[in-house]
């Protein structure tokens, strides 16, 4: 998708907002699901036959995992192969697609992502993690679609924290979500600190060793969720450092809060999160560079956003003369609670 169709206007009204949070795109062609190149692990993990709401204590076998072979194509898998094989020299990127989207258009909005980690990996190895989660359309209101799926990404914050706890400790992983998949990296995140979320949580969660990062793409949370005592308050005590957009025209977004009423708590991915404290969260505005639209593809073709999604620190890059690495560009920085000028 081109620049100019990305900065299309459209028509500001509510019943846009209700078309749904996180359009996919259309099933990907064989071609466009090849891995290219060498160093890169691709993973896929559908969440789809796993239970939706209820008791999902036992959703974790319903899991499924598929690795991408030599051969260019998808072998099954299974969870031991895919945790017990993780290395602490293999950092591991892990992206969440949002709302209205399939099987194939959840590999397909994980390309992007995926070919930037290896143009910057030049050889080294990774793991590109493609997170497939039933974001399907469902019944005939969409107003009803959304909340659903906003139900629903509160299950996969489950799923996913349960699988990252699976981790050892020392495996860097940087989570990528968009959309209600941010939610669903939030909720996950809270979890792992020992909180619950809508009367889940984990058993017997662990305090962090390993090097986690967090990009939130037009992230459909309430902006205040990442405060101490709120719905996900203990997620940012998980990370070393979080990067949130903001897309004060994004026409989606625009319209979450009448996912609850009117008047109802503005998106982070609309106004930026409320000031946090607990750890380091970093705002990078999009505003003029996605303009009104909130695709996945649109906040995709922003450079410097993509940069970030696609960087993990390795014990290796710690080790890296700083006079080598480049500076970052400017960005609003909120930093421990305190907005750098």
């Amino acid at each position: 998708m081109n620049r100019k169709s990305c900065r299309a206007t459209f028509g500001v009204v509510p019943v846009f907002f209700l078309l749904a949070l996180g359009l996919g795109f259309v099933p990907a062609t064989a071609a466009e699901n090849q891995a290219t190149g060498s160093g890169g692990e691709v993973w896929l993990i559908s969440t789809r036959s796993a239970p939706r709401s209820g008791n999902v204590d036992e959703g974790t076998a319903k899991i499924h995992y598929w690795l991408l072979d030599d051969n260019n194509e998808w072998a099954l898998a299974d969870a031991d192969s895919f945790t017990k094989t993780a290395s602490a020299d293999v950092p591991v990127t892990l992206f969440i697609h949002g709302n209205r989207t399939g099987r194939n258009g959840a590999i397909r909005a994980g390309w992007p992502l995926y070919r930037r980690l290896m143009r910057d990996a030049q050889g080294r190895p990774f793991r590109f993690v493609i997170w497939s989660w039933p974001s399907d359309q469902v019944g005939q209101s969409n107003r009803d679609d959304v909340r659903v799926k906003a139900c629903r990404s509160d299950v996969q914050g489950y799923y996913l924290a349960n699988q990252l706890q699976q981790f050892n400790g020392n495996v860097p992983v940087n989570l990528v979500g968009y959309s209600f998949g941010a939610r669903v990296i939030t909720g996950a995140l809270h979890m792992l600190g020992g909180g619950r979320v809508a009367g889940r949580g984990l058993d017997n969660p662990v305090t962090r060793q390993r090097p986690l990062r967090a990009v939130l793409v037009a992230a459909a949370l309430d902006s205040d969720w990442l405060l101490p005592g709120r719905r996900n308050g203990l997620a940012l005590l998980q990370v070393d450092r979080m990067l949130v957009t903001r897309n004060q025209a994004d026409p989606v977004l625009r319209w979450y809060p009448l996912m609850y009423h009117i008047g109802g708590p503005r998106a982070m991915g609309y106004i930026g999160p409320s000031v946090c404290c607990g750890g380091e969260v970093e705002v990078l505005d999009v505003t003029r560079a996605v303009g009104r639209n909130h695709e996945w593809a649109c906040y995709a073709a922003v450079s410097q956003l993509l940069d970030e999604a696609a960087s993990v620190d390795t014990p290796a890059d710690e080790d890296a003369d700083v006079a080598e690495l480049a500076p970052e560009e400017p960005r609003a920085r909120l930093l421990g609670g305190i907005a750098a000028k």
